[in-house]
């Protein structure tokens, strides 16, 4: 009928009112291509991001530690590295916002550390050494005991929390 050819098609790439649809032989042929220029531009972006993330982590450090928090919960290591960088980029450029946070952390940065995930800690142990490092350099109240391998955090308050870094969790 008339009214059935002026309807729309209801099918598309995600399936529609008569199910799923294949792409056309034209979509399946395509191919992505990626080129020094593209690559530059992903650098560029990322740099200007990983910029932005900085500017905001230094106007409001709560909020970054709850975006690293969300990030590092994710399942992709190389995102979990990159938030671990991020962090360590912080406290160098704006350790003192951090200063109230330092128990949350150096949580985030352990959180990598887990033995239970190996991978995850193989991937990410240069990230969170140098992080650490740089935790460790940039703030009175923290210290490190490499023959024990305990990390020692105290903040303004006084209280203070060890690490046991072997189990990547706080000692009792």
């Amino acid at each position: 009928t008339q009214q059935q050819q002026q309807a729309p098609s209801t099918n598309n790439a995600t399936g529609g009112a008569d199910g799923p649809t294949t792409p056309s032989s034209t979509e399946q042929q395509g191919t992505t291509t990626t080129t020094p220029t593209d690559t530059k531009k992903d650098n560029e972006v990322s740099k200007a991001a990983c910029s932005a993330l900085n500017a905001v982590g230094e106007v409001h450090p709560l909020a970054f530690l709850d975006y690293m928090d969300q990030v590092l919960s994710q399942m992709k290591v190389s995102r979990q590295a990159a938030a671990i960088s991020s962090i360590t980029s912080l406290v160098k450029r704006h350790p003192v916002g951090l200063c109230k946070h330092l128990f949350r952390l150096v949580g985030l940065i352990l959180r990598v550390l887990d033995p239970h995930m190996p991978s995850v800690r193989d991937y990410c142990v240069s990230h969170s050494t140098l992080a650490l490092r740089t935790v460790v350099a940039a703030y009175k109240m923290v210290s490190f005991q490499q023959h024990k391998q305990r990390l020692a955090v105290g903040d303004p308050s006084g209280h203070i929390v060890i690490y046991d870094m072997r189990t990547a969790s706080k000692w009792s």
